[in-house]
């Protein structure tokens, strides 16, 4: 049974997943607070097992160099955002960004790659739009998505590499999962695939026959 645990760090509160299975954890947007995550992994008394990011937004990255280098884990990310780790521009980060924010990921991830770590199997899903290389995270009828949907809401697209047309294919593919299927962003509170086709205005204009633009 995947338990799961949100912790909120940083000044924008991006939302930090630790995925509890029975062989250890996984950090799902470790975005700043490398210290308070490791304490919660240390509560848990599990060993970090791999640290998974959506995409490359400086805010859901911050911790990860660091916990790598405390816990000897991986990082993997979307293949195609691999070059805003190393550019302080393109992930939000600025010009005088810390060291903590330039890294290389050790997987790069394809669309429908799985991920097995901690005894829990994650299946990746390519879901570009808030950024070119975005994934979105499945497992046991949970969707970790970062910035691409929001409870009642969608990420921003004006950044580098964002696409709003592109944003809405992602939707369309998202609606088409299981209803039931639990929805973990990288702000705000959780929801469900359901709820959302309900109540989502950009998932109800992509359900409707006008043009997502």
């Amino acid at each position: 049974m995947l338990e799961i645990h949100t912790l909120p760090v940083g000044p924008l509160e991006a939302n930090c997943y630790l995925l509890v299975g029975r062989e250890g954890c996984i950090a799902v947007d470790p975005g700043e607070e490398a210290g308070r995550i490791g304490a919660q992994v240390e509560k848990l008394g599990r060993r970090l097992a791999a640290v998974l990011l959506t995409h490359g937004h400086f805010d859901h990255i911050g911790a990860a160099k660091e916990l790598r280098e405390r816990y000897g884990c991986p990082i993997a990310i979307g293949e195609k955002d691999a070059e805003l780790l190393g550019d302080p521009e393109k992930s939000l980060a600025g010009a005088g960004c810390a060291g903590c924010y330039l890294f290389e990921a050790d997987r790069l991830l394809r669309d429908g790659e799985s991920i097995e770590a901690a005894g829990l199997r994650l299946q990746a899903l390519e879901t570009p739009g808030h950024t070119l290389g975005s994934v979105s995270y499945l497992c046991e009828g949970r969707l970790f998505c970062g910035d691409v949907l929001f409870r009642g809401g969608v990420g921003r697209t004006d950044f580098y590499g964002g696409s709003f047309s592109v944003l809405g294919e992602t939707l369309r593919a998202l609606a088409a999962l299981p209803e039931e299927t639990l929805v973990y962003p990288g702000h705000g509170g959780s929801t469900d695939i359901g709820q959302e086709k309900k109540s989502n205005p950009f998932l109800r204009m992509m359900m409707s026959d006008e043009d997502f633009y």
